[in-house]
């Protein structure tokens, strides 16, 4: 005390002060330092108040929060849990001389009085002590010890109260406990980051847990819940306002009071008319409790014997009359309503504060997460990396200590996958996505994608899961809910092709129903705009839509034309088919096509002379222009205009763009003061539509053939140009020699002596067969044109053309057939090695003195080389053969460490394992040479 005022002082280890607290008045003797060491709290009291003071450990005043107590009240101590989340006040009431112990907790800079425990003037409360032994759940049990000699244990567990409903009336409302006000938060309509609250609700007397209706209560809303008191009163309330949140109080029930704090704790809420809770006696013997709600009472109906104490409590996914209680050994119990309990089989081993089960396919699984950080699947531990998870309606989600997200669907295939992401990691069926630092679940919103993570700090995060989106999206999709999908993915940034992807029968066969329920122009521009010839549901959602089989497949190659064909046409069909210009204008821009685009400006035409008329239209044609001009380039959009040969058009789209008149109007002007041919001429060949340009050249008359000619060569449009002409006019013959040559210079003889042969000109098409070793036709065509000296000449080249090329046979015939020179063909044959030919033009032409003489000592000797070259080869095999058994022999002899690799018996004596690196490196050149030399022994054996 210093003036009479209290202040404290702070040492070091070796008892030197460090530091002296700043003047407070009022300060306490009442002093505890933080475990984790950021702050030190004491009591303060003024006429009218109590508080909690926070200093820093130099001394100075850091914050502090009134303890809400009456002025007959003094707080006697003060205790930190040791993971120095609750602070815990031990007050008296110095009227009543009774006690109560008042559990406070922090988030978001904020403390919430969470527990009150209240003990009456005999129960003297000697020392509070928080157990330091972390293998308790989460570091949270309290000792208390009386001066009778009794001791309580308390451990508690974190819990987030919200509602458990699965449709869409469930507004996911989550209850926080502040003392005797309860404030709720519904966050399917919003999202309010604590410690404020959508709605607020005051009772008059602290509350001790809250607890939410089942989800299929009878005739009531799963938003209700009952708040559980100190002094054993039940009070429930009931939604009354959806948005903004209000509850209403129903009633207030007193139930058996408690001989001891908690003696009655664990409430749970089974069905429409059961609420059961877990009681301990004075023995230590636990039970379950049944208890029937009724108008104004609760009756207790049922009592169950337990062997061990119970942690937490969940209700059968299907069946309401069916509980699953968790005991502190993480062993489960199957509680039937009426009192039946059995034991199961399956057990997770420790006590987990986090437990829920679900049913897939009449298929339980119990899923748990221990203070540890250790998620069990049924009596497996699957994951030891896992800080919170959630079951939602269709999905579960996990949050690990590597803060990433996990969410898998509610599948076989989708919760054993989670053992896979175990080994590897990496599986296609998790979805996985980075998450802020410790990031935890709170809830998940039932049929929505709104997910609320809590930070350590305590304030609030939301996001939509992609899974969880393309899920709803589905749904919606099957019902037909076209706007309610699309305006999730507009939001969401979801790729709009799912919408046809998702089913494209389904889509093909309600379009009406899609623009029905899609009439905003802008998203009808906005689907068609985001189109691809690509199945999303295979690509970027492929595992979203992993093991589906019931989709209907299309071809994707053709997907965008199809789908503007149908929308353009059941557009066009509706009664307010002129408000829909805009999506019909995009739906011609994307198909990508010039004829499109060429619609798309003669529908703005149509719409220009509607104006003309006297017509209101409810999208002009300025407007739709402009619309236009803003998805094609404006230049294109001119080219396709003059395409179509009205300048009217032409000067619209012009005076839209901000193409500068100087462009434009002398060329118009030119073209406007010719031939309607030749200007279509003109237009095609500026456009470079070049078989355009030559149909309408063709059209312009023989006085522009010349024109034609230079044309056709310049452009190489010779097939195109001889298909406008019947062969019997000589421009055909004229076009048609100019393609020849064409042919001829790039060497497809073939193709050219055809097209020459076709003109007429014979010369010329010999002379290709002839380059293209074309025999036949060319000898076809000279037999009767040429003279008998001009034919011996061509068959004389034919023959030594096919001789350089070894077609032997061909010239033979050639010989035989035209050349009418026995010896000689006979001479081929022998030279050639055609012997059965050469033997049988001896037969035919009676010429047995020329086998005698030449074709049989030729092929005697072509018989002696060949069998030369035989014996040859065979000697030379044996050879190696030979050579292959002896080294075959002499490796059966040698020292197999010859042959091994240089690492054999590496940890043997000889190798210093100081020096393993460097012997490594050296051994290869030691291989190296060996080998080197056994090359040269190999070089010097025989063989």
């Amino acid at each position: 005390m210093e003036n009479g005022l209290r202040r404290f002082k702070v040492f070091d280890r070796e008892g030197h002060l460090q530091y002296t607290s700043e003047i407070v008045r009022g300060l306490e003797s009442n002093l505890s330092w933080r475990p984790s060491g950021n702050l030190i709290a004491t009591t303060r009291k003024t006429n009218e108040h109590y508080f909690i003071d926070f200093f820093e450990k130099n001394g100075l005043k850091h914050g502090g929060f009134p303890i809400p107590v009456s002025s007959d009240t003094t707080v006697e101590d003060i205790a930190w849990s040791t993971d120095s989340e609750i602070l815990t006040l031990q007050c008296r009431n110095i009227v009543t001389d009774s006690q109560k112990l008042l559990l406070f907790t922090c988030s978001n800079h904020h403390w919430y009085h969470k527990q009150t425990l209240v003990y009456n003037c005999e129960q003297k409360i000697n020392r509070i002590i928080w157990d330091n032994d972390f293998d308790i759940t989460n570091n949270k049990k309290l000792h208390v010890f009386l001066d009778s000699g009794v001791h309580y244990c308390y451990s508690w567990i974190r819990n987030i109260d919200h509602s458990r409903g699965h449709t869409n009336d469930d507004d996911a409302v989550v209850s926080v406990i502040d003392g005797a006000k309860i404030l709720l938060t519904g966050f399917r309509q919003t999202v309010i980051p604590p410690p404020m609250a959508a709605a607020e609700v005051t009772c008059d007397f602290p509350i001790n847990s809250v607890h939410f209706a089942p989800p299929d209560i009878h005739g009531k809303c799963s938003n209700m819940f009952f708040a559980v008191t100190p002094n054993n009163k039940l009070i429930f309330y009931n939604q009354k306002n959806k948005f903004p949140l209000e509850y209403s109080w129903i009633k207030t029930i007193s139930v058996v009071e408690n001989k001891f704090p908690f003696q009655y704790h664990n409430w749970f809420w089974m069905n429409s008319y059961t609420i059961v809770c877990i009681t301990l006696d004075n023995n230590g013997n636990y039970k379950l409790i049944e208890y029937r709600i009724e108008a104004e009472d609760i009756t207790q109906i049922n009592s169950a014997e337990l062997l061990k104490s119970v942690t937490r409590i969940q209700a059968h996914p299907n069946d309401s009359s069916i509980l699953f209680l968790q005991t502190n050994k993480g062993e489960i119990i199957k509680y039937y309503e009426g009192g039946l309990a059995e034991s199961q089989e399956i057990s997770f081993g420790v006590s987990c504060p986090k437990f829920n089960i679900i049913m897939i396919d009449e298929t339980l699984y119990y899923i748990g997460l221990s203070h540890k950080n250790n998620l069990f699947l049924n009596d497996t531990m699957i994951l030891n990396s896992v800080n919170s998870y959630f079951v939602h309606t269709h999905f579960l989600l996990l949050t690990t200590l590597q803060h990433f997200l996990l969410c898998t669907d509610l599948t076989h295939t989708g919760i054993l996958s989670i053992t896979e992401y175990a080994k590897n990691e990496s599986t296609e069926q998790i979805y996985k996505r980075k998450i802020e630092r410790g990031a935890k679940l709170v809830i998940v919103v039932p049929n929505d994608t709104r997910t609320v993570f809590q930070m350590p700090r305590g304030n609030l995060e939301a996001i939509q899961p992609r899974p969880l989106s393309l899920k709803i999206i589905g749904e919606h999709l099957d019902a037909l809910r076209y706007h309610e999908a699309f305006d999730i993915m507009r939001k969401q940034r979801i790729n709009l092709n799912l919408i046809y992807d998702h089913n494209p029968e389904k889509f093909t066969n309600n379009v009406d129903v899609f623009l029905e329920s899609v009439k905003n122009n802008s998203w009808l521009s906005l689907f068609l705009s985001d189109l691809e010839d690509v199945d999303v549901t295979s690509t970027m959602y492929a595992s979203s839509y992993a093991g589906k089989t019931d989709k209907v497949k299309l071809h994707t190659s053709s997907k965008v034309q199809t789908i503007c064909d149908i929308l353009k046409l059941h557009l066009n069909q509706r009664s307010d088919s002129e408000s829909k210009i805009l999506p019909i204008l995009t739906a011609f821009v994307k198909k990508n096509v010039d004829t499109e685009l060429e619609n798309a400006l003669f529908l703005i035409k149509q719409l220009k002379l509607k104006e003309s008329g006297g017509s209101k239209l409810p999208v002009g044609s300025d407007e739709a222009l402009k619309y236009l001009l803003y998805m094609v380039d404006v230049n294109q959009l001119f080219d396709v205009a003059l395409g179509m040969y009205d300048f009217d058009l032409v000067l619209l789209v012009a005076n839209k763009s901000q193409k500068d008149p100087k462009e434009y109007l002398p060329m118009l002007n030119e073209l406007n003061e010719m031939d309607e041919n030749y200007k279509k001429f003109s237009i095609n060949k500026h456009l470079k539509r070049f078989n355009k340009a030559v149909k309408s050249l063709v059209l312009c008359g023989p006085e522009k053939y010349d024109e034609l000619k230079t044309f056709v060569k310049y452009h190489s449009l010779y097939r195109e140009a001889l298909q406008l002409f019947s062969p019997d006019v000589n421009i055909y013959k004229e076009i048609s020699n100019d393609f020849g040559v064409h042919l001829r210079l790039k060497k497809q003889y073939t193709e050219a002596g055809i097209i020459f042969e076709r003109a007429g000109n014979y010369e010329s098409a010999i002379e290709c067969y002839k380059d293209a070793l074309e025999w036949e036709l060319a000898v076809k065509l000279a037999y009767k044109r040429w003279s008998p000296e001009q034919f011996i000449e061509l068959c004389r080249d034919l023959i030594n053309s096919l001789k350089e090329e070894k077609r032997h046979q061909e010239a033979l015939q050639i010989l035989e057939q035209y050349y009418k020179d026995n010896d000689m063909s006979i001479s081929y044959a022998i030279e050639c090695g055609q012997y059965k030919t050469a033997y049988r033009l001896c037969s035919q032409y009676d010429r047995d003195e020329l086998k005698e003489k030449y074709l049989q000592p030729t092929v005697l000797e072509d018989y002696k080389n060949l069998r030369d070259l035989i014996e040859s080869n065979w000697n030379t095999f044996i050879k190696y053969r030979e050579r292959l058994n002896v080294v075959k022999e002499n490796k059966s002899k040698q020292p197999t460490d010859i042959y091994d690799s240089p690492y054999y018996n590496k940890d043997g004596d000889l190798y210093s394992d100081a020096g393993s690196t460097l012997a490594s490196s050296s051994r290869g050149s030691r291989y190296s040479r060996r080998r080197n030399l056994s090359n040269v022994k190999f070089l010097i054996m025989c063989g």
